[in-house]
């Protein structure tokens, strides 16, 4: 799956903000089966109106895409961060889904945004990896945890505690080199758990280039 500039290969195309993110995301796209169906950019940082801007103005953009989404982080506050990507579908004429994990339409495009961890509460990409771990590997999480708050008892300011979490885990793993998007790829846990179900539905919707009758 390309990041490269000038080259839409797809008719769905999903938009998130880095590196590691695309490939989680493309970790958890060929669990389902969908990972030839979606063209995943990332943006190098925060999703702004540049960068989707750059997107919509790529070679055969208005004439092969038909499925639009984008995946953020919450950070701390989810309305925010969803409201903000709203915006740049307003100024970009694109449609404008109502709510998170949530789809939007016209004649020619469908559009979708999901905000990390869950559309609701405040995290990001780790915030959910945080929690499969925490389902599947119980015991180890514990001690992720134990090791995290010795540390902040020396003094040590975790600002960010679920990215914190989940590169201990790496960190402690047979592996302890891999990023969180090779960590996926290398099985560090699966996507099978319910707690991934409302991404899982957006990607496999935003995956289908589907668009619902024009009026007539």
């Amino acid at each position: 799956m390309s990041n490269k500039v000038g080259l839409i290969e797809k008719e769905c195309i999903l938009v998130v903000e880095g590196k590691n993110d695309r490939n989680v995301l493309l970790s958890l796209c060929k669990y389902l089966h969908i990972e030839e169906l979606l063209h995943v950019f990332f943006l190098e940082g925060k999703i702004d109106l540049p960068g989707l801007n750059a997107i919509l103005n790529l070679s055969d953009f208005h004439t092969k895409v038909k499925s639009f989404g984008v995946i953020r982080d919450a950070d701390d506050d989810p309305s925010r961060a969803f409201q903000s990507v709203v915006t740049f579908f307003a100024k970009l004429n694109l449609p404008q889904p109502k709510r998170g994990g949530e789809f939007a339409s016209n004649a020619k495009i469908k559009t979708g945004i999901f905000i990390l961890p869950d559309n609701n509460g405040k995290g990001e990409l780790e915030t959910i990896v945080a929690k499969a771990l925490e389902i599947e590997h119980s015991a180890r999480m514990e001690c992720v945890d134990s090791c995290l708050k010795c540390m902040q008892s020396k003094g040590v300011d975790i600002s960010k505690a679920d990215k914190a979490r989940v590169h201990t885990y790496i960190g402690a793993s047979e592996k302890p080199e891999l990023t969180i998007g090779e960590a996926a790829e290398a099985c560090m846990w699966t996507w099978d758990g319910s707690i991934f179900n409302n991404l899982k539905k957006f990607l496999s919707t935003l995956s289908s280039p589907v668009l619902p009758v024009s009026p007539s």
